[in-house]
């Protein structure tokens, strides 16, 4: 294309795309016979991001909530609005009257005056003997003036900067808040550079090492009640039978380890029951909730500071002194009871866990749980920093914040356990969330069916009401465990076998034979990988992906007549190096914790590779 000179007459002829380029405007001049194309870029043209702005403001919001911040007004000038005649009588004086200047001070005018009293004015000081704060003093000009007379002097330019700022909630707050993100962020790090060292090395072929976890020997004889993992911290219960200090004795110790710093532990918790389960706040660092055997539920606020607890236990291994925090809130006060027995009886609390909700609002949030009769019940979490509580609530602790408020309750359906054939009571023996619906959740009993239901009336149910199995004889379902695809999940029987269920099937999809009668969990790793372990110390892995039979099992030779009394596995990221390791933590009836590294089995690659999902596996057991 040829480039000619453009007039001051020439004309626009065309405005459009050029070559279907929607970025690109052109515009055609034409002069005579001549013309000429010239592009106009907009590349480097200022856009707004929507999506941006958004996450902008949806951070904003987070910080505005987490800190606390809002609007505060200061009055800069207060200057009054003056009406005309008001105006026209200060510039020009009232009638009959003459504005003068006066030295005495005693004439009632707005005006200029002199007088012999103590000339004084504030002034910024950078050591005043007035002020235990050095902050600000009161000066006087007169040479015979004390000055301690003067310091208290009202003067609301100077009343913001008087106040002790360590008062003030909002920034207490922030303090804390920034203080424990220094806590974690070095944590964090300590974390990285740490490898997990494992104690003791093992023959067990599902196991490359283990660590072990106890009180020494703070305690005579305990027990493992309950184990729960919060991402490197593990959450261990123990329950003291015989000790030499009368404060533990029949209570229950809740330790909070860091696995990969030592076996001391970061928190001791103290609670005045046995603990059959707990869970975290959603950010698994704010709070810890409990449920107990005698039927009630605690709240443990972890951000209280150490000075408030008084009681104090030393650690016997390497002898530091840590103090037992007690519990921010306690239900024992409107424990669940039944007249359904000869005499009243508090049922235990079985499960316990949080609900998971769209919004990041940790001030506000809900738990649930449930006790051995069925009872539901729905609790929302409150910071009392945030909503001021004025009624008075036996549950919550002197000075403490966090309150557990009981808002709905959700009771055995009559209709649904007359339909269970049965002259024993139904108890619940677990309790799983749907992980596609977490508003949903699964029960099992001792009857051998599994109950769902959802939390809210507003929340579709998926799936039938009850699963069933086609057992001659009853059996207790034990533990249920969902798999890594949700719509999948397993359940383990008190008689040893393991039922495969789709949640939209009423009946098992699969029944995999048991190798002996006995109470067991189920761990799952991946889709077609899971552990079931036995209470007497048998623990098979089964891949259903090669076979219905166990790929592989383990005695681990229990002795004194112990028993396993929990487990929990999870993976183990290592960001350091970008790794990743499964954990299986076993709990024992002599008071230690086994944490376990997973070994990767040999596997058949080539039938991993053709059933690389539950589904596929499924498929194939049913075409055979």
């Amino acid at each position: 294309m040829e480039n000619s000179e453009v007039t001051g007459n020439s004309t626009i002829s065309h405005i459009g795309t050029f070559d279907k380029d929607t970025s690109i405007d052109t515009v055609q001049f034409m002069h005579s016979s001549n013309s000429i194309q010239r592009k106009i870029d907009f590349t480097n043209a200022t856009t707004i991001n929507w999506e941006k702005m958004s996450e902008v403001e949806r951070r904003y919001k987070m910080l505005k909530h987490l800190i606390g911040m809002g609007i505060v007004q200061f009055d800069l000038l207060d200057h009054h609005l003056i009406h005309a005649n008001n105006f026209y009588a200060q510039m020009f004086g009232n009638t009959n009257y003459t504005q003068v200047q006066t030295q005495t001070g005693d004439d009632d005018l707005d005006c200029y005056i002199q007088t012999e009293e103590v000339d004084k004015e504030t002034v910024w000081t950078q050591i005043p003997y007035s002020d235990d704060r050095s902050w600000y003093g009161i000066v006087n000009n007169s040479s015979d003036i004390v000055y301690h007379k003067y310091c208290n002097i009202d003067n609301p330019e100077i009343e913001l900067f008087k106040t002790y700022h360590f008062e003030m909630e909002k920034f207490c707050k922030f303090i804390s808040i920034a203080g424990q993100v220094f806590i974690d962020i070095m944590q964090l790090s300590s974390n990285n550079e740490t490898k997990l060292s494992l104690e003791y090395h093992t023959s067990f072929k599902f196991s490359t090492g283990f660590r072990k976890f106890s009180l020494d020997n703070l305690v005579n004889s305990a027990k493992i009640t309950s184990v729960f993992h919060r991402g490197n911290r593990l959450f261990v219960a123990f329950y003291v039978e015989q000790a030499s200090s009368e404060e533990i004795i029949n209570r229950s110790i809740i330790a909070e380890f860091d696995i990969c710093i030592s076996n001391a532990p970061q928190k001791i918790l103290l609670c005045h029951n046995e603990v059959r389960c707990f869970c975290t706040s959603p950010d698994g660092i704010s709070a810890v909730f409990v449920g107990l055997n005698d039927g009630s539920c605690m709240a443990y606020d972890l951000s209280e500071s150490n000075s408030l607890f008084t009681t104090k236990l030393r650690w016997p291994r390497n002898g530091e002194i840590f103090p037992l925090r007690t519990a921010a809130y306690d239900t024992s006060f409107k424990a669940v009871t039944s007249k359904t027995f000869e005499e009243d009886y508090q049922f235990a609390i079985v499960a316990i866990s949080d609900i998971p909700s769209d919004t990041d609002n940790l001030q506000t949030y809900q738990i649930v749980s449930v006790n051995e009769i069925g009872t539901i019940i729905i609790w929302v979490i409150i910071n009392e920093e945030s909503i001021r509580i004025t009624d008075h609530d036996l549950g919550l602790r002197p000075g403490a914040k966090l309150r557990m408020m009981q808002t709905s309750i959700i009771r055995p359906d009559c209709v649904l356990y007359s339909s269970i054939n049965s002259s024993r009571k139904a108890i619940v023996n677990c309790m799983t969330m749907v992980p596609t619906n977490p508003a949903q959740f699964l029960l099992g009993t001792n009857h051998g069916i599994i109950i769902n239901f959802v939390s809210s009336k507003a929340t579709k149910l998926i799936g039938p009401r009850i699963y069933r199995n086609d057992f001659e004889m009853v059996a207790e379902v034990m533990c249920i465990s969902f798999s890594s695809e949700s719509t999948f999940f397993l359940a383990g029987f008190s008689n040893g076998y393991i039922s495969l269920y789709e949640i939209s099937n009423i009946q098992p999809l699969l029944i995999l034979e048991p190798a002996e009668q006995a109470k067991q969990s189920l761990l799952r790793v991946n889709p077609t990988l899971f552990y079931a372990i036995h209470s007497y110390g048998l623990l098979l892995v089964w891949d259903l992906a090669k076979s219905k039979k166990p790929e592989s099992m383990d005695d681990l030779n229990l002795k004194d007549g112990s028993e396993v009394t929990t487990a929990e596995l999870w993976q183990y990221v290592a960001i350091s190096s970008n790794s990743y390791t499964n954990l299986l933590a076993i709990g024992f009836s002599n008071g230690e914790v086994h944490l376990h590294e997973l070994s990767k089995l040999s596997t058949d690659r080539d039938s991993r590779k053709q059933n690389k999902s539950l589904s596929n596996a499924i498929k194939v057991f049913m075409d055979t």
